[in-house]
């Protein structure tokens, strides 16, 4: 599957839904947001407002990559009921590097 139909299938889902409407409702939360400016009675030098601002406007784009990920997860858990022979475990004693390369061995041999 490739990037853009991942992308379709998540805004397409509820997950994709909460992200439009959580962009849409910050967007118009934040149109009454007022930033300070020089002739204002709050410094220019805190950061607060720009750091609220970008925080606040970049929550829908979290919700977005969780129901990216919890697809992710299911397509995984897909593979593995298809492909069992993809969910070997280590062996009691076996290392690490053994484990990921017992293939590369059985075709030298």
């Amino acid at each position: 599957m490739t990037n853009w139909q991942k992308i379709k299938r998540v805004l397409f889902s509820p997950y994709g839904v909460l992200t439009v409407l959580t962009q849409l409702l910050v967007l118009y939360a934040l149109s009454f947001f007022e930033f300070p400016t020089k002739g204002g009675q709050q410094s220019r030098d805190n950061p607060l407002y720009i750091v609220i601002y970008f925080s606040v406007l970049l929550f829908p784009f979290g919700i977005f990559f969780w129901g990216w990920e919890k697809f992710e997860d299911k397509d995984r858990q897909r593979r593995l009921e298809d492909n069992p022979h993809l969910k070997r475990e280590l062996k009691e004693g076996e290392s690490l590097i053994d484990f990921l390369y017992e293939n590369e061995h059985e075709e030298e041999m």
